[in-house]
């Protein structure tokens, strides 16, 4: 479904409005977005079922639109980076150097709008445009991760924010396969609860440059940038333009241990706690060590399972800021 606007200023820049049709009150945020840019030529996609807004990205590639606007949350940012490379890959290789003619940008609009806190990119409406107009613009890292699907087959698919597997994998399952009657943010906060109380720890064999892990884990998390789980800052050292992942280990930690943190990781503050491990790194696999299912969840949704492959590609994408 498309909505065109039919003002085209040659000299203005041509951008596309992806909104994520699964949020409440999408059709108010689109009528703000024709008021804001109503001098600006533009078009609205609107994404309707899940998978849909990658496609869209490619179709509004191929029509000419080099400015991508996504109003979503961290899992249609995930769609669309993941798009906007699928548009310039051809035979399993990328053409980087015309990825980087694209821009990208975020009306904040889901449920934990945490990779905006890292970019500091939370723009108002108007202030979006002015970027737009000024081409204000940051060149970030993104990580690719190779894994098992939910098909148990070995797929490839790329991270903006980020990924992890223990307690975080788990909660990711179950929001993907139940309640689904009810708004993603009561089923987060019901399955967050739920894990807390009966999640067993697994036993993971982490592996990087100069660095080994084999132990029990609570959570392990892969980051690009600072804040997962609607706020928390659990990566405080990430940079989104470093060149590097940075590895969270939250080892056997107790709950008890965890919520007695709760506030430093909220102030997005490293935990002094002999069972977390912090490491920066270019690479990173980790893996079950006793065979159990290790699933995974990337930018706030389930992808697969483990054994789980990370690698940072350094300043691959523009942001609007």
């Amino acid at each position: 479904m498309i909505y065109r606007h039919t003002l085209l200023f040659l000299t203005m820049p041509k951008t596309a409005f992806l909104i994520n049709c699964n949020i409440p009150k999408w059709e108010k945020m689109m009528n703000q977005i024709e008021r804001t840019f109503q001098d600006i030529p533009h078009q609205i996609f609107l994404s309707e079922y899940a998978g849909h807004l990658p496609l869209l990205a490619i179709e509004a590639i191929q029509q000419g639109y080099n400015n991508l606007i996504v109003a979503g949350g961290d899992g249609s940012i995930n769609e669309l980076v993941n798009g906007v490379i699928d548009s310039q890959t051809i035979e399993n290789t990328t053409d980087w150097d015309n990825l980087l003619k694209i821009t990208l940008g975020i009306i904040p609009f889901g449920t934990g709008n945490d990779f905006v806190k890292s970019l500091q990119q939370n723009l108002s409406l108007s202030q979006l445009k002015s970027s737009i107009l000024h081409h204000q613009r940051k060149n970030v890292d993104i990580g690719i991760a190779e894994f098992q699907n939910k098909e148990n087959q070995t797929s490839q698919r790329y991270f903006i924010n980020i990924t992890d597997v223990g307690m975080g994998g788990i909660v990711a399952v179950e929001l993907d396969k139940g309640l689904k009657f009810l708004p993603k943010s009561i089923r987060y906060k019901y399955h967050i609860a739920k894990t807390f109380l009966t999640y067993k720890k697994s036993e993971v064999k982490i592996t990087a440059e100069n660095y080994e892990y084999q132990g029990k884990v609570m959570n392990v998390i892969f980051a690009n940038g600072k804040f997962f789980g609607n706020g928390l800052g659990i990566a405080p050292e990430a940079e989104l333009e470093d060149g590097l992942v940075d590895l969270v280990i939250l080892g056997d930690v107790s709950i008890i241990d965890y919520l007695s943190n709760l506030a430093q990781v909220t102030q997005c503050k490293k935990l002094n706690h002999p069972q977390v491990f912090y490491h920066k790194t270019k690479e990173i696999k980790v893996e079950s060590s006793n065979n159990e299912d290790l699933p995974i969840d990337m930018d706030g949704e389930f992808i697969g399972y483990a054994p789980l492959k990370i690698i940072n590609l350094s300043k691959r994408i523009y942001f609007y800021c």
